[in-house]
């Protein structure tokens, strides 16, 4: 298993993620340049991006997705090495915290299980483009 940088080229292969996943394709100018994939076999296992609230020490890990082709137990173990690959990206930026929101348990227990804490409340996520 490996990690590398996502590169433009990058991006139909996970338009077959989201879509496997049956979920919106993000568009190609929202995934920053600390966003990665983890390969096998050059298949994508997951993939997932940092980003930074201006130029605060807030940022967030998002866009996370997984094979769903790909065995669990090595879907864990490659969300495991995203999560903490971004995660040591934000501190070396200088993140004071790093968050993360996604409405999938197993993704959520992922996070948990790598040293992120629950928020006490539930938060309502919304989002507008035009």
């Amino acid at each position: 298993m490996n990690i590398k940088r996502f590169e433009e080229k990058d991006y139909n292969r996970l338009l077959n993620l989201w879509d496997n996943w049956n979920l919106p394709n993000t568009p190609k100018t929202w995934i920053p340049e600390d966003t990665f994939i983890i390969e096998n076999n050059d298949k994508i296992i997951c993939s997932g991006s940092l980003y930074q609230l201006g130029k605060t020490p807030m940022f967030w890990i998002e866009g996370v997705i997984s094979n769903k082709e790909i065995e669990k137990s090595m879907r864990k173990e490659g969300l495991k090495l995203l999560i903490n690959k971004l995660f040591d990206i934000a501190k070396e930026q200088g993140a004071e915290i790093v968050l993360s929101s996604t409405p999938r348990d197993g993704l959520k227990d992922m996070f948990l299980d790598n040293n992120f804490h629950e928020t006490p409340e539930k938060y309502f996520h919304v989002g507008r483009f035009e």
